[in-house]
This record gives structure tokens, sequence and C-alpha cells, in this order.
């Protein structure tokens, strides 16, 4: 049972340790809003900060993700909450 137990924690560990971080969104002032993407090297993850601003056209992405896998989430998460293109 107890080598079970340690089995267990050995599987489940590492997948809590180097899962995704999800993205953050924050609302800075009335039309700007700052996001936080995550990437991984060397089994170390690090944030990026962007921005985007809010037009009566739509949403202008200031500064883009780390990489193209994080741009579609990011455009969803935008379109979802303020029902603007970007």
């Amino acid at each position: 049972m107890k080598r079970s137990f340690h089995l267990l924690l050995y599987c489940i560990f590492p997948c809590c340790v180097f899962a995704q971080k999800r993205l953050q969104i924050q609302h800075l002032s009335r039309h700007v809003y700052t996001y936080v993407t995550w990437h991984e090297n060397d089994g170390a993850q690090y944030p990026a900060t962007g921005m985007y601003l809010l037009t009566a056209k739509g949403a202008v992405i200031i500064d883009t993700p780390w990489d193209t896998t994080q741009i579609r989430p990011l455009s969803d998460s935008i379109q979802r909450r303020h029902h603007l293109p970007v």
C-alpha cells in the first residue's frame, strides 16, 4: 500500500509542477488591459506581459504572446470578454 501511494505521488507531482500556466487578463484603465502568457525554457516558466486597447472598431493587441499557439486563446478571450473583433 505504501509503495503504491509513493508511486502515485511520483506520477502526479511532475504533472502539477510542469503544467502550463494559464492566460491572465487584468483591467488597467477604461480601455486598457494587460495580459500575461507563459513560456517554458529549460524546465522553468517565464512570464511575458502584453497589452491590448479597446477601440470603437475592435481590440488592438499592442504586444503579442510568446508564440503563435498563444495568440488564438488570447484573441478568443478578448472576443468573449468584450464582444469586439481583434
